[in-house]
């Protein structure tokens, strides 16, 4: 398939002969960041940001109390298992867990 053909779905983001594309970023302070996904415009990459950001409001709070008995080992297991499958959910993937900044930028491709 041409590159012509291949960039039509981004005619409408157009700007002379360069497309632009959004890309979502986890990052940390002070982290380079990781690409999570790349859309074909601003509103659906602003939308999976907002659900990244959402979805990490929702992240489980350790136990409190962490004096060594059988209640809070079994309290601290329970809550080990919901992060496990809280991170694995998470709309990033797997890994966007560990990140606290979720952000969109724009990209302008070169087709050649």
């Amino acid at each position: 398939m041409s590159d012509k053909k291949r960039l039509a779905p981004l005619a409408h983001t157009l700007h002379g002969t360069r497309p632009k594309i959004w890309l979502v970023w986890a990052s940390n302070y002070g982290d380079d960041g990781s690409l999570l996904r790349a859309f074909f415009t601003e509103g659906a990459a602003q939308d999976f940001c907002d659900k990244c950001l959402a979805y990490d409001r929702t992240r489980p709070e350790p136990p409190r109390d962490i004096e060594d008995s059988p209640e809070n080992d079994a309290e601290h297991n329970r809550w080990w298992k919901r992060l496990q499958r809280w991170q694995k959910r998470h709309p990033g993937g797997p890994d966007a867990w560990t990140h606290n900044t979720f952000t969109v930028q724009s990209f302008r491709l070169d087709p050649r």
